[in-house]
């Protein structure tokens, strides 16, 4: 029986790429894979170690016929290579099946939180759907009737005191102040009185009395969600109600605004959303509405008339 050389069977073999190497990746060139032996002993010479590789299947007849072992993956490889496959299938399932419903999921909460009231502008504030609250369209009440009411509102009001032979409102009815949201409504302190000193606007109702009260906040406040600026409104009320229960309240709509303005994240379709929730919060609390926008909105164009805005619009 003729000898067989043991350098037959130890030499190394030629690099695969195993199952999960990356497209694209060039294998490793047999002179260039690493050694088994000693360090930087190559297989083969005096100190290296065999590196005869044990498949975990028979090679096949035609293989035996060649005198080659073909190549067989391990059971590591077979593990990984179905771990990957399961992932696969996990990712296409969830991007199938469950995200559709999850973005629909989500959609639907986002548009809850932002839309309390679900209907659209146009309908909310038709008459038919708030009589006794939305206010109709009257004759000039005349001067008296802005003087028996007190304004409170952010920097609208605060402007309406610079056209008073016009609309009225003066130091004397008019609290008006920059960038104010209704979340500090009864905690800024925001008019000065003599022998008083700085109260807040609920403070000053209590001290003015008036006959009527005209609420008019959203403008800095159009980022928040829906809910959460109806809730701080439906304070406001309350802590007007506290300080002088015999006074009227109205909420006044949320201001249009120009189509060139400075904020471009405050838009009309926010606004008239807000303005929905607000008509519907008045008709809840036994408060009137009234619509700015009847008298301000450019119905061409969508937006307030250019010539009742400034250069913020």
């Amino acid at each position: 029986m003729p000898h067989e050389d043991p350098q037959k069977h130890s030499a190394p073999k030629p690099h695969r790429a195993r199952a999960g190497q990356g497209a694209g990746t060039p294998a490793q060139s047999p002179a260039a894979a690493p050694a088994q032996g000693a360090a930087g002993t190559p297989p083969g010479t005096p100190g290296g170690k065999s590196t005869k590789t044990v498949y975990t299947a028979r090679p096949g007849a035609a293989a035996k016929k060649a005198g080659k072992k073909p190549f067989r993956p391990r059971k590591v490889d077979i593990a990984i290579a179905a771990t990957a496959l399961v992932g696969v299938a996990v990712l296409v399932v969830f991007f199938v099946g469950f995200l559709p419903t999850l973005s629909a999921q989500g959609a639907s909460s986002l548009a809850s939180s932002s839309q309390s009231a679900s209907f659209s502008y146009a309908s909310s504030l038709a008459p038919e759907k708030f009589v006794g609250t939305i206010l109709p369209e009257t004759e000039d009440a005349g001067m008296e009737y802005s003087e028996e009411t007190l304004f409170l509102g952010d920097s609208n009001t605060l402007r309406m005191l610079y056209y008073a032979d016009v609309t009225g409102v003066t130091m004397a009815n008019g609290i008006g102040v920059e960038s104010m949201g209704i979340t500090t409504f009864s905690t800024q302190r925001c008019a000065q009185f003599s022998g008083v000193g700085q109260v807040t606007m609920p403070q000053a109702v209590g001290i003015l009395q008036p006959r009527r009260v005209v609420l008019t906040f959203g403008t800095n406040n159009v980022g928040m969600e829906i809910d959460k600026f109806i809730e701080y409104y439906r304070d406001a009320i309350d802590a007007v109600k506290d300080a002088y229960a015999y006074t009227d309240i109205i909420l006044g709509a949320i201001f249009p605004v120009d189509q060139y303005r400075q904020n471009e994240a405050i838009t009309m379709r926010r606004i008239d959303q807000m303005n929905a929730a607000l008509a519907t919060l008045a008709k809840e609390e036994d408060c009137k509405f009234l619509n700015w926008s009847e008298a301000l909105l450019d119905e061409e164009i969508g937006y307030c008339g250019f010539e009742h805005t400034i250069q913020d619009g």
